[in-house]
């Protein structure tokens, strides 16, 4: 063989070579282009589906702060009606246990009922808020609190906030 028999085969085998490569990169490329489109649009459909959910979450936020505020205000007009009508405790009478028990024992009886009386007056007269404010005041959980109190633990935890904020007043 001569170097140009030679030179020409190679040159023909690079042609091919540099065919199938040039083919292999066109294809290549093609789909790195297929896959920059599609991640493209679902970056568009993800960023829409963003907007709606912060739009969503803003809504949401300003329905809670609008309920906080109503049931601040209903909490207020509550307190002013207790302050303009104040409840009167009644106690209720004692029984009288039947005439053969011993002066003790009447006595303790008579203790324990006007003792019963007067708490459940005083628990009539405390809002649920002001026992929920009590026993957070005490250190308790606000899930103890919630299911205590019959109250919600948002409610709770409102409560919680407000009692650390020292500037708002009920």
């Amino acid at each position: 063989m001569t170097i140009n028999q030679v030179l020409t085969q190679s040159t023909q085998l690079f042609s091919q070579v540099g065919g199938e490569v040039t083919l292999g990169l066109v294809i290549v490329s093609a789909l790195l282009l297929c896959t920059l489109l599609m991640s493209i649009k679902k970056t568009r459909k993800l960023d829409k589906q963003l907007k709606r959910m912060q739009q969503d979450l803003k809504v949401s936020n300003s329905s809670v702060i609008n309920i906080g505020q109503q049931l601040l205000n209903l909490e207020k007009k509550v307190n002013k009606q207790n302050l303009r009508q104040p409840k009167k405790a009644t106690v209720a009478k004692p029984s009288i246990p039947p005439v053969a028990a011993k002066p003790q024992a009447f006595a303790k009886t008579l203790d324990s009922e006007l003792n019963t009386s007067k708490q459940s007056a005083v628990d009539n007269n405390e809002s649920v808020y002001d026992k929920a404010r009590f026993y957070l005041a005490k250190g308790d959980s606000i899930e103890n609190i919630a299911k205590r109190c019959n109250l919600s633990h948002a409610e709770v935890s409102l409560l919680q906030a407000l009692s650390n904020n020292p500037t708002t007043t009920l």
